[in-house]
């Protein structure tokens, strides 16, 4: 790999391993989740999964469960599972996920969360609790986050609603 390299998938199940040294202080990831900015309570989340379904799997795809949750949450909100009801119920719909507030913006039903940028690092002993997708020596080391309403792009959507 030459040159430097910023993405939204470096964290994903087999890129860390494929990028070895060929990837360290190179490459930028740009995401929606670091395990190792995860507070207390949420770590105990991501160590029950790492348990159940593998030291390589990361829980990468946060923005699943989020919405998983968010629907759940409006389903017992409004007593329903009708589509426009729920889909009403989920705008502008506050929860906690294990990295920040998550928003869905009622205008267009994007989510609204914290971003992070991390660079991949060869990692020192002790220094991280969580190594990239189970290596011994390769992590992603935060640089930067941003909370969900400074990530907000403004929307011309003019959704047509039922």
């Amino acid at each position: 790999m030459n040159g430097n390299e910023d993405n939204y998938y470096a964290g994903t199940v087999g890129v860390p391993a494929a990028m070895g040294e060929s990837g360290v202080d190179r490459v930028k990831v740009v995401s929606y989740w670091n395990a190792n900015a995860a507070s207390a309570s949420s770590q105990v989340v991501f160590d029950a999964y790492k348990k159940k379904y593998s030291v390589l799997d990361d829980p990468y795809t946060q923005g699943i469960r989020n919405s998983v949750d968010l629907l759940v949450k409006a389903m017992t909100t409004v007593k329903s599972t009708d589509p426009v009801k729920v889909a009403r119920a989920m705008e502008d719909m506050k929860m906690e996920d294990p990295f920040g507030e998550v928003v869905m913006r009622g205008a267009d039903h994007q989510m609204i969360q914290p971003l992070f940028i991390a660079t991949f690092v060869k990692a020192s002993s002790g220094k991280f609790k969580y190594m990239a997708e189970g290596t011994s020596e390769y992590a992603f080391r935060q640089e930067v986050r941003y909370e969900g309403p400074a990530t907000a792009r403004p929307t011309t959507c003019k959704m047509q609603r039922p």
